[in-house]
């Protein structure tokens, strides 16, 4: 078997899986057969150039990032077939909430003279005494925050009961939510503003309080 083909293979696997997409839809969105990528994931057939820049459209990918680099050895993907498959399945989880948190959080630090900065077109007006703006991602905060809106933030690693913070999650990544203490019993719940969504209960361990949202 081509190495080549084993290796850009692979690499389409994983950014297919860390974008949580199915064969079946990467299928479909280059319009070819599921088999046929099944078949290019195993390295048992090439994709056409065509073919192989309209799944690194999809995914999110640049095509040289399903090519070799020079030092192939301490490429991340090799690393991963090495795993097991628990550990793989671990390593999807957490680099797919890497990605989605990247995405969620703007820091403000560098352009705090600044009042106002546009960002993909947009342009906000940044509170002074913010720190940075959380995109909230779900309905889970409406109507008080709408699904897709800024949330603006003051960094602080405290939070006091009933306020609505952004915080890092055992598990669950980096959300939105109102606290609630229960000191008793040493535990904080975490509720949505939306009554469709289900507020969690949590020990103080963890979670962490990444900033408080200013909310006016």
């Amino acid at each position: 078997m081509n190495n080549l083909l084993r290796f850009i293979g692979r690499k389409i696997t994983f950014f297919r899986r860390i974008r949580g997409v199915s064969q079946a839809e990467l299928a479909d969105e280059v319009s070819i057969e599921k088999e046929e990528i099944d078949a290019i994931e195993k390295g048992k057939k090439e994709p056409s150039i065509t073919k192989l820049y309209k799944i690194s459209q999809f995914l999110r990918a640049k095509i040289e990032d399903f090519l070799p680099k020079k030092n192939v050895s301490n490429d991340f993907a090799q690393i991963y077939q090495q795993l097991k498959r628990p550990n793989q399945e671990k390593v999807f989880h957490f680099a797919r909430h890497l990605l989605r948190d990247q995405t969620k959080i703007i820091d403000f630090n560098n352009f705090k003279n600044n009042p106002s900065k546009e960002q993909n077109n947009k342009t906000f007006r940044i509170p002074i005494q913010s720190d940075f703006m959380f995109l909230v991602d779900d309905a889970s905060m409406a109507d008080l925050i709408p699904k897709g809106s800024p949330v603006f933030c003051k960094s602080q690693s405290t939070a006091k009961d009933g306020d609505i913070a952004v915080l890092e999650v055992f598990r669950l990544g980096t959300i939105c939510r109102k606290i609630s203490y229960d000191f008793e019993e040493g535990t904080v719940t975490l509720k949505p503003l939306n009554p469709e969504f289900t507020e969690i209960k949590y020990e103080y361990n963890q979670v962490k309080v990444i900033g408080i949202a200013l909310i006016r």
